[in-house]
Protein backbone atom coordinates (compact mmCIF):
# COMPACT_ATOMS: atom_id res chain seq x y z
CA UNK A 1 0.00 0.00 0.00
CA UNK A 2 1.20 3.66 -0.60
CA UNK A 3 -0.42 5.25 2.08
CA UNK A 4 2.58 3.89 4.51
CA UNK A 5 5.21 6.12 2.37
CA UNK A 6 3.03 8.55 1.82
CA UNK A 7 2.69 9.10 5.77
CA UNK A 8 6.05 8.87 5.89
CA UNK A 9 7.08 11.41 3.30
CA UNK A 10 4.31 14.27 4.58
CA UNK A 11 5.22 13.49 8.51
CA UNK A 12 9.04 14.13 7.33
CA UNK A 13 8.08 17.35 5.00
CA UNK A 14 6.40 18.93 7.87
CA UNK A 15 9.47 17.52 10.08
CA UNK A 16 7.35 15.89 12.90
CA UNK A 17 8.60 12.83 14.77
CA UNK A 18 6.36 9.85 14.95
CA UNK A 19 5.96 11.09 18.45
CA UNK A 20 4.64 14.33 17.51
CA UNK A 21 2.40 13.03 14.63
CA UNK A 22 0.75 10.45 17.22
CA UNK A 23 -0.02 13.44 19.09
CA UNK A 24 -1.87 15.39 16.93
CA UNK A 25 -3.73 12.48 16.07
CA UNK A 26 -4.71 11.39 19.23
CA UNK A 27 -2.89 7.69 18.41
CA UNK A 28 0.02 5.94 19.68
CA UNK A 29 3.54 6.20 18.97
CA UNK A 30 3.24 2.55 17.66
CA UNK A 31 0.51 3.45 15.73
CA UNK A 32 2.06 5.81 13.18
CA UNK A 33 4.98 3.02 13.54
CA UNK A 34 2.68 0.23 11.96
CA UNK A 35 1.00 3.04 9.26
CA UNK A 36 4.26 3.71 8.00
CA UNK A 37 5.47 -0.11 7.78
CA UNK A 38 2.28 -1.22 6.52
CA UNK A 39 1.36 -3.46 8.93
CA UNK A 40 -2.03 -1.57 9.46
CA UNK A 41 -4.35 1.07 7.83
CA UNK A 42 -5.48 4.11 9.39
CA UNK A 43 -9.43 4.69 9.51
CA UNK A 44 -11.75 6.80 7.60
CA UNK A 45 -11.65 9.47 10.18
CA UNK A 46 -7.69 9.78 10.99
CA UNK A 47 -6.90 9.37 7.08
CA UNK A 48 -9.05 12.58 7.09
CA UNK A 49 -6.91 14.47 9.86
CA UNK A 50 -4.17 13.81 8.38
CA UNK A 51 -5.41 14.74 5.19
CA UNK A 52 -5.96 17.90 6.52
CA UNK A 53 -2.99 18.07 8.61
CA UNK A 54 -1.03 17.26 5.87
CA UNK A 55 -3.00 19.97 3.80
CA UNK A 56 -3.69 17.24 1.44
CA UNK A 57 -6.25 16.28 -0.35
CA UNK A 58 -7.47 12.84 0.87
CA UNK A 59 -7.19 11.52 -3.14
CA UNK A 60 -3.62 12.50 -3.01
CA UNK A 61 -2.62 10.88 0.19
CA UNK A 62 -4.79 7.42 -0.58
CA UNK A 63 -3.47 7.23 -4.42
CA UNK A 64 -2.99 3.72 -5.62
CA UNK A 65 -4.63 2.49 -2.58
CA UNK A 66 -8.38 2.84 -3.51
CA UNK A 67 -7.90 0.31 -6.63
CA UNK A 68 -5.82 -2.27 -4.40
CA UNK A 69 -8.41 -1.77 -1.53
CA UNK A 70 -11.07 -2.94 -3.96
CA UNK A 71 -9.13 -5.72 -5.16
CA UNK A 72 -8.69 -6.56 -2.04
CA UNK A 73 -11.97 -6.48 -1.03
CA UNK A 74 -13.20 -8.03 -3.31
CA UNK A 75 -10.94 -11.26 -3.27
CA UNK A 76 -11.56 -11.83 0.64
CA UNK A 77 -15.00 -11.21 0.22
CA UNK A 78 -14.93 -14.34 -1.92
CA UNK A 79 -13.10 -16.42 0.34
CA UNK A 80 -15.29 -14.62 3.16
CA UNK A 81 -18.26 -16.23 1.40
CA UNK A 82 -17.25 -19.78 1.19
CA UNK A 83 -16.09 -20.01 4.57
CA UNK A 84 -19.60 -18.58 5.50
CA UNK A 85 -21.10 -21.36 3.08
CA UNK A 86 -19.06 -24.11 5.17
CA UNK A 87 -20.50 -22.67 8.38
CA UNK A 88 -24.15 -22.51 7.33
CA UNK A 89 -23.96 -25.70 6.39
CA UNK A 90 -22.36 -27.32 8.85
CA UNK A 91 -24.87 -25.86 11.54
CA UNK A 92 -27.71 -27.06 9.00
CA UNK A 93 -26.08 -30.33 8.94
CA UNK A 94 -25.64 -30.72 12.37
CA UNK A 95 -29.31 -29.24 13.45
CA UNK A 96 -30.96 -31.97 11.15
CA UNK A 97 -28.43 -34.54 12.25
CA UNK A 98 -30.05 -34.13 15.57
CA UNK A 99 -33.58 -35.60 14.72
CA UNK A 100 -32.28 -39.11 13.52
CA UNK A 101 -29.94 -39.06 16.36
CA UNK A 102 -32.42 -38.33 19.08
CA UNK A 103 -34.84 -41.14 17.61
CA UNK A 104 -32.87 -43.88 16.14
CA UNK A 105 -29.44 -44.44 17.38
CA UNK A 106 -27.57 -44.53 20.26
CA UNK A 107 -27.01 -41.28 22.15
CA UNK A 108 -23.33 -41.89 21.32
CA UNK A 109 -23.69 -40.39 17.76
CA UNK A 110 -24.37 -37.06 19.07
CA UNK A 111 -20.45 -36.58 19.05
CA UNK A 112 -21.55 -36.20 15.16
CA UNK A 113 -23.05 -32.79 15.26
CA UNK A 114 -20.77 -31.93 17.83
CA UNK A 115 -17.48 -32.46 15.46
CA UNK A 116 -20.24 -30.72 12.35
CA UNK A 117 -20.48 -27.52 15.06
CA UNK A 118 -16.54 -27.43 15.39
CA UNK A 119 -16.07 -27.43 11.63
CA UNK A 120 -18.76 -24.34 11.67
CA UNK A 121 -17.08 -22.95 14.56
CA UNK A 122 -13.75 -23.08 12.97
CA UNK A 123 -15.05 -21.03 9.72
CA UNK A 124 -17.03 -18.83 11.53
CA UNK A 125 -13.68 -18.35 13.33
CA UNK A 126 -11.80 -17.94 10.05
CA UNK A 127 -14.22 -15.29 8.54
CA UNK A 128 -13.38 -13.22 11.26
CA UNK A 129 -9.73 -13.69 11.08
CA UNK A 130 -9.60 -12.87 7.32
CA UNK A 131 -11.72 -9.27 8.48
CA UNK A 132 -9.22 -8.57 10.70
CA UNK A 133 -6.06 -9.45 8.84
CA UNK A 134 -6.81 -7.90 5.53
CA UNK A 135 -8.73 -4.61 7.50
CA UNK A 136 -12.03 -5.33 5.21
CA UNK A 137 -14.13 -3.19 7.46
CA UNK A 138 -11.20 -0.14 7.53
CA UNK A 139 -11.10 -0.72 3.29
CA UNK A 140 -15.00 -0.80 2.41
CA UNK A 141 -15.36 2.75 4.47
CA UNK A 142 -12.55 4.53 2.75
CA UNK A 143 -13.54 2.94 -0.89
CA UNK A 144 -17.51 4.05 -0.04
CA UNK A 145 -16.35 7.48 0.79
CA UNK A 146 -14.22 7.50 -2.14
CA UNK A 147 -16.82 7.32 -4.10
CA UNK A 148 -18.86 9.74 -2.25
CA UNK A 149 -21.17 6.71 -0.82
CA UNK A 150 -22.46 7.35 3.05
CA UNK A 151 -19.69 5.40 5.57
CA UNK A 152 -22.99 5.28 8.40
CA UNK A 153 -24.89 2.92 5.72
CA UNK A 154 -21.91 0.84 6.37
CA UNK A 155 -21.76 0.94 10.27
CA UNK A 156 -25.82 0.47 10.34
CA UNK A 157 -25.76 -2.61 8.15
CA UNK A 158 -23.26 -3.94 10.53
CA UNK A 159 -25.24 -3.36 13.71
CA UNK A 160 -28.22 -5.38 12.02
CA UNK A 161 -25.64 -8.19 10.84
CA UNK A 162 -24.56 -8.36 14.25
CA UNK A 163 -27.46 -9.03 15.71
CA UNK A 164 -28.89 -11.46 13.01
CA UNK A 165 -25.54 -13.36 13.98
CA UNK A 166 -26.26 -13.10 17.79
CA UNK A 167 -29.60 -13.54 17.80
CA UNK A 168 -30.22 -15.41 14.81
CA UNK A 169 -28.25 -18.09 13.97
CA UNK A 170 -29.52 -19.69 16.85
CA UNK A 171 -32.72 -18.96 16.77
CA UNK A 172 -32.28 -20.89 13.57
CA UNK A 173 -30.52 -23.82 14.49
CA UNK A 174 -32.77 -24.45 17.67
CA UNK A 175 -36.06 -24.18 15.32
CA UNK A 176 -34.64 -26.35 12.66
CA UNK A 177 -32.94 -28.67 15.68
CA UNK A 178 -36.79 -29.13 16.76
CA UNK A 179 -38.40 -29.65 13.69
CA UNK A 180 -36.14 -32.43 12.99
CA UNK A 181 -36.88 -34.17 16.65
CA UNK A 182 -40.37 -33.90 15.47
CA UNK A 183 -40.35 -35.15 11.76
CA UNK A 184 -38.36 -37.88 12.75
CA UNK A 185 -40.43 -38.92 16.21
CA UNK A 186 -43.08 -39.47 13.49
CA UNK A 187 -41.53 -42.24 11.55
Amino acid sequence: MNISSQIRKYRNQLEYSQEELAHKLYVSRQTISNWENGHSYPDIQTLLMLSVLFDVSLDTLVKGDIEIMKTEISGQNKNMNRWAWVMVLSYFGASVLVGPILNFMNIWWMILPGIIMAVATYAAHKVEQIKKIYNLDTYEKIVAFSEGRSTEKLRAGKSWKDIMSLVGVPAAFILIMLISSYVFSLI
